[in-house]
């Protein structure tokens, strides 16, 4: 439930990041918008994930197995963070278009964590 939240929270964020970039003008409100959105987002896959380990060493007896959907949710989470720590990547993100690209191209790990692992990859939570 808590991945699941943090993902239409992703997908907001890329409906949104396509809008301001749809639009002539600079929208810079729907830059901060989106990184407004982007701290919670992120809070919850982390969180998520948190709960899924336990959860699989009450279940497995392990915390993390190195499962492709295990390993696709910490790379969509490595990729989230990215913006988050804006200072570090200052020049990157001087531009609010520049954020509105990045999480224009980040849903796409979104979506290869979730139907990608799940129907193409072999492992614990595949359905091929």
């Amino acid at each position: 439930m808590l991945v699941m939240c943090s993902y239409v929270l992703f997908l907001l964020m890329a409906l949104l990041a396509g809008i301001s970039l749809c639009r002539r003008s600079d929208l810079h409100w729907l830059a901060r918008l989106n990184a407004i959105i982007l701290v919670p987002a992120l809070f919850l896959l982390t969180v998520g994930i948190f709960v899924g380990a336990v959860w699989a060493n009450q279940s497995w007896g392990r915390y993390w197995g190195w499962d492709p959907k295990e390993t696709c949710a910490l790379i969509t989470m490595l990729i989230y963070a990215v913006p988050v720590h804006r200072t570090a990547f200052r020049g990157f993100f001087a531009r609010p278009r520049r954020l509105q690209w990045y999480l224009l191209v980040a849903i796409v790990s979104v979506l290869f964590t979730y139907f990608g692992a799940n129907y193409l990859l072999p492992g614990l939570h595949s359905y091929a």
